[in-house]
């Protein structure tokens, strides 16, 4: 389950701050690594084993499909078992900073949940979002819905 957020850019305009007209699109890879793609609008994240690592890459990008300056922003993805819990009492919660390569803006931030994060979630639905801010301090979240959280069978590894 997921909602599309209005305005956040999921093959629409949305107003992250960046720049009017970006967007976001992310999918997951065979490898388990999120990317972006112009032809696929991602519509939520898949369940996912606990212990996984889980990688995601968002790409920020104009109408134009030119890359959008991270620099300084911040990505955050938190994970809840009741959405009205406080942050400090999520489940998990990730953040990174954009930084633009020597060579110029990507538009790319990626986030990585840690086995060492997802070891010990429970067995369960969990509701999440990735939200962004920028560097004039608006945030706007991107992405929103639900994943389940499922049992692994080997548990040493993680």
């Amino acid at each position: 389950m997921f909602n599309l957020i209005p305005g956040s850019g999921l093959g629409a305009l949305s107003p992250l701050g960046f720049g009017l007209g970006t967007y976001i699109l992310i999918e997951e890879t065979a490898d388990g690594f999120w990317d972006y793609r112009e032809d696929l609008i991602m519509t939520g994240i898949a369940d996912f084993f606990r212990g996984d690592t889980k990688k995601y890459k968002v790409v920020l990008k104009d109408l134009e499909g030119n890359p959008i300056s991270v620099a300084g922003s911040i990505l955050t993805m938190t994970m809840k078992s009741v959405k009205a819990d406080t942050d400090e009492d999520a489940a998990l919660q990730v953040t990174q900073t954009g930084v633009d390569p020597a060579e110029g803006a990507t538009g790319e931030i990626v986030i990585t949940l840690p086995a060492i994060d997802t070891h010990n979630l429970e067995i369960k639905k969990y509701y999440y979002d990735f939200q962004v801010v920028n560097l004039l301090l608006e945030v706007t979240t991107l992405l929103s819905g639900s994943v389940k959280v499922l049992e692994d069978t080997t548990r040493s590894t993680s």
